[in-house]
């Protein structure tokens, strides 16, 4: 079973990424999911390296629904590596 896409203007977007309709939602989901890997004691460098991943994946993959997910992406696509590790730890901060 291959990757179901759709197409956003002139992207390709991989179905399954738009189930965010407000930043709320989208900031209690990362919320949770970092609380899930505290509990069974996941470092906070995996955390972020994990975190960083996602973010190039959701970079690449998943046409933003809400103007916080628009401005997240234009920061990653331009950002250097570092740059990115510095949103990720910002983001995560922000959601704990």
């Amino acid at each position: 079973m291959g990757e179901e896409e759709i197409t956003m203007g002139d992207m390709k977007c991989l179905r399954g990424f738009d189930w965010v309709n407000d930043w709320p939602t989208w900031r209690d989901n990362v919320k949770e999911r970092i609380a899930l890997a505290n509990k069974f004691g996941v470092p906070y460098e995996t955390v972020t390296t994990i975190a960083s991943k996602v973010g190039d994946l959701l970079a690449k993959k998943a046409c933003p629904t809400i103007q916080e997910e628009k401005l997240l992406k234009e920061m990653w696509t331009v950002a250097t590596p570092d740059e990115r590790k510095t949103i990720t730890g910002l983001i995560l901060r922000m959601v704990q």
